[in-house]
C-alpha cells in the first residue's frame, strides 16, 4: 500500500536558504569549522606562527587557578561554561584579531529570568565576561556592536534549571593575543578565569531540573485528565546551508497524543504566557515551542513524489478542502487543538534558532524535551535514544528502497529534510537569527511501530 506523506506547500517550492549574518566571512574560516563539527577551539589558518589555535589539539595547560574550556563554573544561583573560541584576522580591524567565544548559562535561581543576547554585557543580574590580553588589557563586551553578542537560544526567559546559549564577540590587538583569557566578573569580583590557549575538554552536559520527573523516549506521559502522550522520533538540522556561520537552526520532536476520554479533550490545553514545551541542545542551546499553526499541507502520493512532476505538487480546492477538514476544523484555537474521544494522533514540536557552525554542530538532534502539562507538573524527556526522522521512517519498510534510483532517493531525503525545516522561518535580530517555533497536529503519515535497535549517541 502506497503511504501518503504530508508536507508543507512551501517546501515543495523552495528550500530555506541559509542567512549568512556576517557577509564577509571568508571561505578559509568557515571550513576551518566546517570540518570540525565538534569544534571547541578551532583557528584560521592566515593567523600569525604562535597565535594559531588549532581544533581539538591540547595547546596548553590552563594557568593555576585558570579553568581550560569546556569546563563548568558553578555558583549559588547559575552554572556557566566557555566551551570553545574560534580566533580569526579581524575584517574590520586592521592589525587586531576576532575572538569568539561559545558560552552556556544555566539558571539555578529562584525565577525565570530574562534572555538577552546581550546579557554578559552585565544586564539584569546576570555577570560580565571580558578578555584580557598580553598586557592585561581588559575587553568587555560591546553590546552597541550587534555582532559582537550572537543569540544561541530561542527564549523570551531562562526558565528555572536549564541552560541557554551565546556566541560572544571580541576584537584583540594581534600582537599581544599570545595569552588570552576571558574572566567572569560579578559586581567587582572575579569569579573565574576561562585560559583560552588551553586545549578544550569534553563538555558536561546537562540533567533535569530539579522537580522533574524523569522519562525517557516512547515513554507515557500523563498529560491531562483521559490524555496520554510519548515523545518517540527527533530531528535536528540547520536549514540552508549549516556553515555560513549562522544559520537557521531546526529541532523537531514528534510524538503521539492518545485519548482514552469520552467527551472531546483539549491538547496542549497551556495558555500565554505559560509555555508547555523547550528544547535542549548538548551544547546548552535552548528554544521553546510557540503557538504559530500553518495547516497548509499537501496529501502527496509516493508514487507522485518520486515521478518528480511539479504539476502534482500544485495545492488543488479539494485537496486544500480536505486539509482543512482533517486539521482546521479540530482546532479551537493555536492552544488548544481537539482530541475526539478515543482517537490517537502523531504530532510534532518544532524549534528554530540560531546555529553558529563555528562553535556548535549546526545540524545535532535536540537531546531532551522539557515539558510541562496544564496542570504545572514538568518532565525531563530523555531523548538520547529517540528514533531519527528520515525518509525511510516517514515512508515505513512496505516501499521497497531497492527498486529506485539513487537520485530518487536523494530527492525523498530533500523532501523529508524540506519537511522538517520550512517552519523554521528566520529574521533577522541583533546581528543573528531567531527561530520561529510551533505546535502542530500531523495527519496523514502512518508511522511504521516496528522495534528498532538504537545506539545513544555519545557527547564527547
Amino acid at each position: 500500500m502506497v503511504r501518503k506523506l504530508v508536507l508543507l506547500a512551501v517546501a515543495l517550492s523552495t528550500v530555506l536558504a541559509a542567512i549568512p549574518v556576517l557577509a564577509s566571512t571568508r571561505s578559509a574560516d568557515i571550513a576551518s569549522s566546517a570540518g570540525t563539527p565538534d569544534l571547541r577551539v578551532s583557528s584560521s589558518t592566515d593567523l600569525s606562527p604562535g597565535v594559531a589555535r588549532v581544533a581539538g589539539i591540547q595547546t596548553g595547560s590552563p594557568v593555576s587557578g585558570q579553568l581550560a574550556p569546556g569546563q563548568r563554573h558553578v555558583a549559588d544561583s547559575f552554572a556557566l561554561e566557555v566551551q570553545g573560541v574560534d580566533i580569526s584576522t579581524s575584517l574590520v580591524r586592521e592589525g587586531y584579531l576576532e575572538l569568539r567565544i561559545a558560552v552556556a548559562y544555566q539558571n539555578n535561581s529562584a525565577s525565570p529570568i530574562p534572555y538577552s543576547a546581550t546579557a554578559f554585557a552585565g544586564e539584569y543580574t546576570y555577570p560580565r565576561l571580558e578578555v584580557i590580553d598580553d598586557e592585561g588589557v581588559v575587553y568587555p563586551l560591546d553590546r552597541r556592536i550587534a555582532d559582537h553578542a550572537v543569540a544561541g537560544s530561542d527564549l523570551p526567559s531562562i526558565p528555572v534549571g536549564l541552560p541557554a546559549h551565546w556566541t560572544v564577540g571580541y576584537q584583540v590587538p594581534e600582537t599581544q593575543a599570545s595569552d588570552l583569557a576571558i574572566q567572569l566578573v560579578q559586581d567587582t569580583t572575579v569569579l573565574a578565569t576561562w585560559d583560552l590557549d588551553a586545549g578544550p575538554v569534553g563538555l558536561e552536559g546537562w540533567t533535569a531540573p530539579d522537580g522533574a520527573t524523569q522519562v525517557g523516549a516512547s515513554e507515557d506521559i500523563d498529560w491531562s485528565e483521559g490524555l496520554t502522550v510519548d515523545f518517540h522520533t527527533v530531528y535536528g538540522d540547520s536549514c540552508g546551508d549549516p556553515y555560513s556561520v549562522v544559520s537557521a537552526g531546526n529541532g523537531k520532536v514528534i510524538g503521539t497524543v492518545t485519548s482514552t476520554a469520552v467527551t472531546d479533550t483539549l491538547f496542549p490545553n497551556v495558555l500565554y504566557p505559560n509555555i508547555p514545551f523547550y528544547a535542549i541542545w548538548a551544547d546548552g542551546s535552548t528554544a521553546h515551542y510557540q503557538n504559530v499553526l500553518d495547516a497548509d499541507y499537501l496529501f502527496l502520493e509516493l508514487d507522485d513524489v518520486i515521478s518528480g512532476d511539479p504539476s502534482k505538487f500544485e495545492p488543488g480546492v479539494e485537496t486544500n478542502s480536505v486539509v482543512f477538514d482533517a486539521t482546521v476544523n479540530n482546532v479551537e484555537s493555536n492552544e488548544r487543538v481537539i482530541m475526539p474521544p478515543g482517537s490517537e494522533h502523531i504530532f510534532d514540536l518544532e524549534f528554530g534558532l540560531p546555529r553558529d557552525s563555528r562553535l556548535v554542530d549546526p545540524q545535532a538532534n535536540p537531546v531532551a524535551l522539557y515539558a510541562i502539562t496544564p496542570d504545572g507538573v514538568s518532565y525531563w524527556v530523555d531523548l538520547s535514544n529517540a528514533a531519527d526522522l528520515n525518509a525511510e521512517f516517514i515512508f515505513g519498510d512496505s516501499f521497497d528502497f531497492d527498486t529506485i534510483s539513487n537520485a530518487d532517493r536523494e530527492l525523498l531525503e530533500d523532501l523529508t529534510e524540506a519537511f522538517a525545516c520550512t517552519e523554521s522561518t528566520p529574521v533577522r535580530y541583533l546581528g543573528t537569527i531567531d527561530g520561529l517555533a510551533d505546535y502542530r497536529v500531523v495527519t496523514g503519515i502512518d508511522f511504521p511501530q516496528e522495534t528498532v535497535e538504537l545506539v545513544p549517541e555519545v557527547i564527547p
